[in-house]
């Protein structure tokens, strides 16, 4: 499989991940956590990543414009969900070489999936 169809499933599974979790706090009227790693327990659920992909920013990919904090490009954090459709900011990085995906979301539950294009040297939106 290729890196751009790996992107856009990957980008996928995380949407279609993030609308069940933001379901799942509403219709439990409880807060959700979306982990990049399965774990056991109530309010908690992770997208299925394929192989292919690493966590992580690689060093010579730089950050997506109008992010100023590089510690998003560490290690991935977990993003809480609310039952009215608000979350933590946060910053996803997954990687497969020079090729990246960023997936962000907003205080107000608003996600963007961002992939880096080498040859171009920027971030498009998936």
């Amino acid at each position: 499989m290729s890196f751009r169809s790996d992107a856009r499933a990957t980008a996928l599974e995380i949407r279609q991940t993030l609308d069940t979790a933001f379901r799942l706090a509403a219709r439990t009227n409880g807060f959700v956590t979306v982990e990049p790693e399965p774990r056991r327990g109530k309010g908690r659920i992770a997208p299925l990543i394929p192989k292919t992909l690493a966590w992580g920013k690689p060093a010579r990919v730089p950050l997506p414009p109008r992010t100023l904090d590089a510690r998003w490009a560490e290690a991935p954090k977990t993003f809480t969900l609310t039952p009215w459709h608000t979350a933590t900011e946060g910053m996803w990085f997954l990687h497969a070489g020079s090729r990246a995906l960023c997936v962000r979301i907003s205080a107000k539950g608003e996600v963007k999936v961002l992939r880096f294009r080498p040859l171009l040297r920027r971030w498009t939106e998936v």
